[in-house]
This record gives C-alpha cells, structure tokens and sequence, in this order.
C-alpha cells in the first residue's frame, strides 16, 4: 500500500521539521543572561509550597529553600491539614532553622471546583495579594539550589514579561524501565513546553498583577491545576512567560509503569483543557501519535500484499525516524545536562546503552496510548483525591479526604 507509506512518511517528516526547530530553539535559549541584580530591584517575594503527605524530599526541599541566597522573601507552607504529615517534617526543619522564613499555613476551605493545590495557592495570595510583588510556586518534590530563586526572578527586568517557568528534569539514581520511560518522555515534553509556552507549577514565578487579577483568579477556582491556565492569563493581559533554561530542578526519585502511565496521561489531559494552544497541542499529538502507527500497518498490509519494496521502505522510515527522535531527544539531553553540571557541579547520569534505546519504542507506546486516553478521560485521581471533569472549564471534587499514603511505597509529589 504506497499511499499509506507514502502519507506515513510526509507527516513524520512533518513532525521532524517541528521537532528539530523547537529543539534548536530550546538549545538556543540556555544562552539568554540575565543580569542577577535585577532580582534585587523588586519587592519583597513570597514562596508557596502547598503540602499534602510527606515526600521523601520534602525535607531536602524545604533546606535548599531556607538557604536561598536572595534578600526579602518568605516561605509559606501550605498544610493539607494540621495533622498532614508534612507538618513533622516542616517543624524539624523549623527546629533546626530558627530564623527561616517559613510561615506554615493550614487549608481552610477546601473549594470543590479546583484541585486542592490551586485551594492552597488563592488562599495565601488573597491573604498576601498587598504586600507581595512577585508570587513563587515551587513543588514538594524539587530540590532548589542556593540561586534558583535569584535566577528565577531576574527576568522580571523585562516589564513584558508576566511570569518566568524553570524546567522539570528527571534524573533517577535507578535504571528501571519505568524510570527511563519517565524520563525519555519528559526530555522530549520539556522541549514542547518551551515551544508552546506551557508553564510548569512545580517552579513557576508570578506577578502580582498576573495572580491577582480577578479573571485569573476566577479561572484557578475552576481548575484542576495553576500552571497551564495561567498561560491563558498571560495572553490575555498581553504578557509573555519566559522560560529560565538554567533554572533546572533535578529530581531522582523513581516510579513505577503505572505511575508513569498515568503521570503523562495527567499532564497531557491537562494541557488538552486548560492552554490557550490546546487546539495546536491537540493536532501536534495527534500527528505524532499517527505516524509510527501508520508505519507499522503499512508494513503489515504490504508484506501480506506481496509489495517487498514497499514494505522494507516503511520498515525503513519506520527505524530511520526512530533514530532521528533519538539524536534530537539526545541534543536537548545533553544541553540541560551540561547546564546541570554548571550549576551542580556534577549530576547523576543514566547510561544510554541498548537497553535505554530498547525503552524508546515503549516510551512512544505509552506515550500514544497516554494521548489517546486523554482524550476520554473524565477523571481524575491525583494525590488520593478524585476530581470528575464536565465540559472543558468544569471540574468537581468528588470528596475530600485526609491523605494517606499509598501503602508501603514512598509518597509521591504534589506536582
């Protein structure tokens, strides 16, 4: 069938030509300086860490954030509840840090319509919304570095610039099937956030006039996430998001298939109802998803017709563009690698063997599949709590519950 190896091929080279742009883009911009005293020419900052359970990093995370080598900021933990059991964690690094600038604050009012991080993150930016210039969000999971907050500021020189993204990046310590596919994924994820301007809550800088703004407000209560909505606030308000390569939070726990089946199918369900793009991401997945699997019948359909040529063409295209997903999401890699080891001074690195180029097939398995379940899914469990989602603005949270850990495993993150 050379129509369909024919078709197959015109959209991978498509995708390709996207893919390798965006990349390109994404190298290029860990070129961009900010001067790092624009950070102190703003006013005072407030850091929100909404809380519920306790992660394995919780600690590390709060420390790296108490011993930030910035001027007027304060920390505010957000509890779950008091009895959360983040808050053991919390007061012993209180205990050992007396003068931090940790304020803990405990949920109120859990609101039915948006996700409980969005709860904690209105209630302490209506109670700060004054006094505050700059509103930092940062996840439980991260573990900053003494400049992540200075760096993360410093575009603010910019006055058309209404909130700054640093990136996400998975390093596991183990070389599981699950941890590669996570992190495969996420290398190639990063580079369409950047590209599509998708804003990542788990290290996300906010104006107080973006926050605040009484739509943006009323959007967040009516969502289950705060990063991706505020995306259409920015266009709004006529403002940009400016990602901050070099601010690039490592995080080296593990997961499981699950886990990572429904973490990529989260953020993908996301982004397909809240960005303003959500018609381009929907297109971009949808091509990306159609092209491997049109190779493959294709294949299959010529073999069984007799077309030898034909198939060992789609064969071809087939491995050919499996490879060149490969170098790009190798380009990219070793970018944000090197700007680790800048900051770091060295990082825990994955060994690419065959068994990391094997996990590459999968990894574009899951990922389909996490795309075209996104598409029906309307429910959501995250962090033991179920949200039911109606139409495109609309979510309901099914019952409210304390947090209890998942069993024996270690807690997950917030993010």
């Amino acid at each position: 069938m050379p129509t369909l190896t024919l078709l197959a091929c015109f959209v991978f080279v498509v995708v390709l030509t996207m893919q390798a742009k965006w990349t390109r883009r994404f190298v290029k911009d860990f070129d961009l300086q900010w001067p790092s005293e624009a950070s102190d020419t703003h006013g005072p900052v407030a850091v929100i860490l909404p809380l519920r359970g306790a992660d394995p990093s919780l600690s590390a995370c709060l420390q790296g954030l108490v011993h930030q080598r910035f001027g007027a900021f304060t920390l505010h933990v957000v509890l779950d509840r008091a009895d959360d059991p983040a808050a053991q964690v919390v007061n012993e690094v209180l205990q050992s840090n007396p003068q931090s600038p940790i304020r803990v604050h405990v949920l109120k009012n859990p609101l039915p319509t948006c996700g409980l991080k969005v709860s904690a993150l209105t209630q302490v930016i209506e109670e700060l919304s004054e006094s505050i210039e700059i509103f930092v969000l940062v996840d439980a999971d991260a573990r900053p570095d003494p400049e992540w907050l200075r760096d993360l500021i410093a575009p603010f020189s910019d006055p058309a610039i209404g909130a700054t993204s640093g990136i996400r990046w998975y390093c596991p310590r183990t070389n599981s099937l699950p941890d590669i596919v996570r992190r495969q994924w996420n290398g190639d994820a990063v580079v369409q956030m950047h590209s599509f301007q998708i804003p990542w809550g788990g290290s996300l800088a906010i104006r107080r006039d973006v926050a605040c703004d009484p739509d943006n407000l009323k959007r967040w209560r009516c969502s289950i996430c705060e990063d991706i909505p505020l995306a259409v606030t920015l266009k709004e308000l006529g403002l940009r998001l400016q990602f901050v390569s070099n601010v690039i939070l490592p995080n080296d726990e593990s997961t499981d298939l699950a886990g990572c089946f429904q973490f990529i199918r989260r953020q993908i369900l996301f982004t397909l109802r809240d960005h303003p793009a959500r018609r381009l991401v929907f297109a971009f997945g949808l091509l990306k998803t159609a092209w491997p699997v049109a190779l493959i019948v294709a294949t299959i359909i010529n073999f069984s017709a007799g077309e030898i040529a034909w198939a060992w063409t789609s064969t071809s295209v087939f491995f050919g563009s499996y490879v060149a997903q490969i170098v790009l999401l190798k380009i990219s890699s070793g970018t944000v690698r090197r700007a680790l080891a800048r900051r770091l001074g060295g990082v825990h690195r994955s060994p690419f063997d065959l068994r990391t180029l094997s996990a590459a097939l999968i990894t574009m398995s899951l990922t389909a599949a996490a795309f075209l379940s996104a598409l029906t899914q309307r429910q959501v469990r995250w962090r033991g709590i179920t949200y039911e989602l109606h139409g495109a603005t609309s979510v309901r949270m099914v019952r409210y519950l304390p947090y209890q850990p998942p069993g024996p495993a270690p807690t997950k993150s917030l993010n």
